[in-house]
């Protein structure tokens, strides 16, 4: 993956990705998580040279929503603005990053219609807005729980005011 040295992206119709993805789902559940987030779903918008489509990563994240059900345990998208409309109703909940800095907040206010929560983080060091500005009432994230931090994820955070 460009810009993130030692990750790769994966061919999602492969049974062997599905079968390492069912094996770390159940290592979770033994682990007592209560939840899964998978990361980078959107392989149809990236040079991954697998020509992954949107319906592969629908096709993928079901398949995962029913293993993570069938676990007693709740999954999320990350990102991937253009599936919501085919994934929200197996989805449980949505993180979504830096859709103020990019203006894409509102497609993700879909799981809001489906009493979902969007966990929304925002990164003023990549994006270079305030935090007043990111916590302004027009920034298309209104509903979702805001937080603020660094992009290298340190322990500094802020909370928009209520």
């Amino acid at each position: 993956m460009n810009d993130w040295a030692g990750e790769w992206w994966l061919d999602t119709n492969s049974q062997n990705v599905r079968d390492i993805v069912t094996n770390r789902i159940a290592l979770a559940q033994s682990k007592g998580c209560h939840a899964v987030d998978p990361d980078n779903i959107n392989g149809y918008q990236n040079p991954t040279g697998f020509n992954l489509t949107e319906s592969d990563a629908t096709s993928f994240l079901e398949f995962m929503a029913t293993e993570a059900h069938g676990r007693g345990m709740s999954i999320g998208l990350k990102n991937g603005g253009a599936i919501v409309p085919k994934v929200v109703q197996f989805m449980d909940f949505c993180v979504q990053e830096s859709c103020v800095a990019y203006g894409e907040c509102e497609p993700y206010r879909t799981f809001l219609e489906y009493n979902s929560p969007v966990f929304h983080i925002e990164y003023p060091d990549e994006s270079g807005m305030t935090v007043a500005e990111i916590c302004s009432p027009n920034n298309g994230a209104q509903g979702f729980s805001t937080i603020i931090k660094h992009l290298n994820l340190d322990d500094w955070t802020q909370y928009c005011p209520s």
